[in-house]
Order: structure tokens, then sequence, then C-alpha cells
């Protein structure tokens, strides 16, 4: 899809601008133009009056890039960032992934000795643990 069809569509489903957009349920982390053959082949659908009518690999000219990022993936990054949720199975959900990743980046960096990210994530590891001691851990933001 071009540009300037998708911005088409984004106003007619929102004239006013004013709601989240989403791609597959995640929210959008920002935009950016890079080089066709960037991070692989764009793949391209060939449509004609709405149809589809093939396919084709592209790595000549450019294309835009809508980035995405998802709560897990958060959470993955930023062990202690806010959540807010509005049911107890997002709150449990919200928990668990935390715990999971406050585990992986443990064991990630007691095996990978030397890695660049090391100060980050034992100061998310800290802060999480401080959570825990806070009695915080399972404290999540109802909306």
């Amino acid at each position: 899809m071009k540009t300037k069809e998708l911005i088409r569509q984004l106003q007619n489903a929102d004239p006013s601008g004013e709601e989240e957009v989403s791609v597959g349920n995640i929210d959008i982390h920002f935009v950016e133009a890079l080089p066709a053959y960037y991070d692989g082949h764009q793949e391209v659908i060939i449509k004609n009056d709405g149809m589809i009518k093939g396919a084709k690999f592209k790595n000549t000219g450019k294309k835009v890039m809508i980035r995405t990022i998802s709560i897990e993936d958060l959470i993955n990054d930023r062990l202690d960032i806010p959540v807010e949720v509005s049911d107890n199975l997002h709150k449990d959900w919200v928990i668990k992934t935390r715990k999971e990743a406050m585990e992986f980046w443990e064991e990630y960096l007691k095996t990978t000795p030397g890695t660049r990210f090391k100060d980050y994530y034992e100061e998310k590891i800290k802060s999480c643990r401080k959570m825990i001691e806070d009695g915080k851990w399972r404290e999540v933001k109802y909306i």
C-alpha cells in the first residue's frame, strides 16, 4: 500500500484523527523510511481496483516501515514499566510476564559475561526486586 493510500484510509476510518492506531492489536512505536532492501526484501501485494492480482518482492527504492512495540516487548525490555489493565486476566498476565522476563535476564547475565547491556539490566532487575520487597510487584493500575 502506498503512503497516500494509507493516509486516505486512516482519515476515512477516523476523520477526527484522535483514535489509537494498531497493527494486529499492537501499538505503533514509530515510522521510518528505509531502502527497500533493508531488513530483507519488501513484499508488495499487487492490486487493481481493490482486488489482489499478484505479489512481488521489491529490493530497489524506498519503503516506509511502521514499527510496532507490544506490551510484552516493553516488559521484556523495561521490567518495571507501569502497565494499566482493566481486568484480572491482564493483571495476572503482566505479573507472569514480568517474572519470566526478570528470570530470563538474570540467567542471561549469568551466562553472557561482558554484555554491553549488563549495567542496564542489572539495574532493572534491582528495580524489580525492590518492587517485590516493597510489595508492589503485584500492583497493576486498573483503568
